[in-house]
């Protein structure tokens, strides 16, 4: 599909299915280089890599301290299974990267004493950059329902008390709206299905 989108330079209106951050991302480095070359293709794989790892230094470092970044950075890095995954170019080390970095800030977000909203903001920018790679981002909001669940019941169904903690996954799901949204309306206009799963997939 990369090659296709820098061939065309557009997403044709026949294309459904995931959304196309992965293949935008080959699209993008074939553009660049003026040709149709899978090198070029690739060379945002490096960076997407790096990405992840930062993820889960910044999700150890800020929820616990430096050293507990530095030990998950580490896990992360040189697990083979991750290593292989990013050499491939799959959507699941990008995914992982956003997952790992929306789940950072909604946390952070989460346990401060007053509701932090630029941290909710932050959380729902990921969210919504996570659902333009792959719709099993939406993990992310059934996590954030069960925590407020967990919380309702906590302060014994206290709507008042729960309040700031609806404020901030309210703020996060605002944010991540049009970015996260915009793939699956664009395929409703189009008459496609919003959400599209592999035939196996259940």
């Amino acid at each position: 599909q990369g090659r296709l989108y820098a061939l065309l330079g557009a997403i044709p209106d026949t294309i459904g299915y995931y959304p196309p951050f992965m293949s935008l991302q080959y699209a993008f480095g074939q553009l660049a280089a003026g040709q149709i070359n899978d090198h070029a293709a690739r060379a945002g794989l490096l960076f997407l890599h790096l990405g992840s790892i930062l993820a889960t230094y910044m999700l150890g470092a800020r929820l616990f301290n430096r050293r507990v970044g530095i030990v998950a950075a580490g896990i992360w890095a040189l697990y083979p299974h991750v290593g292989d995954w990013s050499r491939a170019g799959d959507l699941e080390i990008p995914l992982a990267s956003a997952f790992t970095l929306a789940s950072a800030f909604f946390l952070l977000a989460w346990t401060q004493t007053r509701p932090h909203r630029v941290y909710a903001s932050l959380a729902g920018l990921m969210l919504g950059i996570g659902m333009w790679i792959k719709p099993t981002m939406g993990a992310f909001v059934l996590g954030v329902g069960l925590m407020l669940l967990i919380d309702l019941v906590r302060v014994r169904f206290d709507w008042r008390a729960c309040r700031p903690r609806l404020e901030i996954a309210l703020i996060t799901g605002l944010a991540s709206a049009p970015l996260g949204g915009l793939w699956y309306v664009r395929n409703l206009i189009l008459g496609h299905s919003p959400v599209d799963f592999p035939p196996g997939y259940w």
